[in-house]
């Protein structure tokens, strides 16, 4: 798993078997329930008002109040978890397309 992401356990299932080359047949459904997954996530982390790199200069270099500081730290955290849910999908579907029927 990519970064310790999590993702839904159905989903998890069918990206492994994306994975694995098909060999247990890769079902359209699955590919458009990880796309789906994958394109709601790029939703939630475009909602954000800065970029994960953007943050985490903040955080490295900035004087701020506490709230802030603590605030900054948690939207760093969702950042990081969207964006390793990206990646993991992107990566077995990229791992997959050889077999996928569009």
């Amino acid at each position: 798993r990519s970064g310790g992401v999590r993702l839904p356990d159905e989903l998890e299932r069918g990206l492994d078997a994306l994975a694995r080359g098909g060999d247990e047949g890769v079902r359209v459904d699955t590919l458009a329930a990880a796309r789906g997954f994958r394109d709601a996530c790029r939703r939630q982390a475009g909602v954000f008002p800065e970029t994960l790199e953007s943050d985490e200069r903040a955080l490295a270099h900035d004087e701020m109040p506490t709230w802030r500081r603590h605030a900054l730290r948690v939207r760093v955290g969702e950042l990081r978890l969207l964006e390793g849910a990206i990646g993991r999908i992107d990566a077995a579907l990229t791992r997959a397309e050889p077999y996928s029927v569009n």
